[in-house]
């Protein structure tokens, strides 16, 4: 993502033996500065927050919206833990939260 909060999803294809940036395969505009993105584990699920307080979540089969989250601070870092049972975000408010994946709804 970008600090004028555009994501760009890129195939990486070969050249030559080494990795390089293929076609654009999906393009979003958050309304703020996207400063974490990551996909999930089985690559079903690609989550982009920033800045604007709200992580959205894509489908990668179709990049469509699955969902919409609202945290009370700027969103620092977005991550899945390995086994895909839950996504955690780190807010600019000191504040770790974790949610279950297959509702994306808060874990209490």
């Amino acid at each position: 993502g970008t600090k004028e909060g555009v994501l760009r999803v890129h195939r990486i294809q070969e050249e030559g033996g080494s990795a390089v940036l293929g076609h654009n395969i999906f393009e979003t505009r958050n309304n703020g500065a996207i400063r974490s993105a990551a996909f999930s584990p089985d690559a079903l699920h690609l989550v982009a927050g920033g800045y604007d307080k709200t992580l959205t979540i894509f489908e990668t089969s179709s990049w469509l919206t699955v969902s919409e989250l609202t945290v009370d601070a700027s969103i620092n870092v977005a991550t899945f833990d390995p086994n895909n049972e839950f996504l955690a975000l780190g807010s600019r408010d000191h504040c770790i939260t974790f949610y279950d994946t297959s509702t994306f709804h808060p874990i209490k």
